[in-house]
């Protein structure tokens, strides 16, 4: 299908035209919407094929979608008008063929006019959606940022909104990752979710996280960085690409974008690694663990899950790296 499309929108574009003509017909949308009740879809996808629509500046339209595949064919009989049967439509290999051969008679005998039934259905459902569409569109605008490939929202602005959107909100917002119906009811189901902290990888290119009132749908990779290094002497080390400690023979001194540490060398070996659950600081304040000073200062988990200690020799916390402990 998207080969397709590619050579039509070639021709289109070599030839300087402005609309690509299609054959599709009644037929084929009553099978197309047949197919996508069966695997679940969006409102737009239960409403089938549109008459008209735009792609890449170029108009597509479908002159004969209200038309019953049996009234073109008298009509190319009638007229001595040569077409072509592709082979594989008489076989009951694919969904569609089955639909076509077994399922669509029965409805033609319960209903004479389907297909002008399922005309009148398409357009109905088309036409809801553009009202939902103007309302996903101004949500997006107003209530979604996006920065890079990051998508980030408020959970309470999304839940601001009537209960049969959100849903669809959610369609349009993950739609370049062309997500099933059950994928997206899942992303649902953990946005409702009572527990506050979650990180899910839904794709190798889609994760999700929720955290401090708010979801972060991201493509970058959530996982830590694996850092455990001893340093025994002076010298320079490049801890990760944006992290470098230098160690001389007075000062082993770190450089952060709100803090310097000055550490006597007499008290190497010192060790940078991640951090690990039940890691504390001893702070003026007392003992606390390092998961809550992070979580006290909402620091988001793509910055905490990288987030590195410096320690002595016996594994004991000295520093956060990155930020200001009292």
């Amino acid at each position: 299908r998207n080969k397709r499309y590619e050579f039509f929108e070639d021709v289109a574009k070599k030839n300087s035209a402005k609309y690509i003509l299609l054959a599709h017909h009644a037929n084929d949308n009553l099978e197309t919407i047949l197919m996508r009740i069966m695997k679940t879809s969006s409102l737009k996808g239960y409403a089938g094929m549109e008459k008209c629509t735009i792609q890449n500046g170029v108009y597509i339209y479908r002159p004969l979608l209200n038309t019953p595949k049996e009234e073109i064919e008298n009509y190319a009989k009638e007229n001595n008008i040569k077409y072509f049967e592709d082979s594989s439509n008489a076989k009951d290999d694919y969904t569609r063929n089955r639909i076509r051969h077994h399922i669509v008679p029965l409805l033609q005998e319960e209903n004479p006019s389907l297909f002008e039934s399922i005309s009148k259905y398409s357009e109905t459902l088309l036409s809801a959606n553009k009202l939902l569409e103007k309302v996903k569109v101004e949500f997006i605008e107003n209530k979604v940022s996006v920065n890079n490939n990051d998508i980030k929202f408020n959970i309470s602005d999304l839940l601001s909104l009537d209960e049969d959107i959100r849903i669809h909100v959610l369609f349009r917002i993950l739609k370049k990752y062309n997500l099933s119906r059950v994928c997206i009811d899942e992303v649902y189901k953990q946005i409702l979710s009572n527990k506050q902290n979650i990180v899910t990888a839904f794709s190798n290119n889609l994760s999700m996280i929720k955290e401090y009132g708010y979801v972060l749908f991201t493509d970058k990779n959530i996982n830590s960085i694996n850092v455990n290094i001893k340093i025994n002497c002076d010298g320079t080390y490049n801890i990760t690409d944006d992290l470098t400690v230098i160690v001389d023979k007075n000062i082993c001194y770190f450089k952060a974008p709100n803090t310097t540490l000055w550490y006597n060398i007499e008290s190497l070996p010192i060790v940078i690694r991640n951090r690990e659950n039940g890691d504390k600081i001893k702070l003026k304040s007392g003992t606390k663990s390092i998961s809550d000073f992070l979580t006290n200062k909402k620091v988001p988990y793509m910055q905490r899950k990288d987030t590195l200690v410096l320690c002595d020799e016996f594994n004991n916390v000295l520093h956060i790296l990155g930020y200001v402990t009292k």
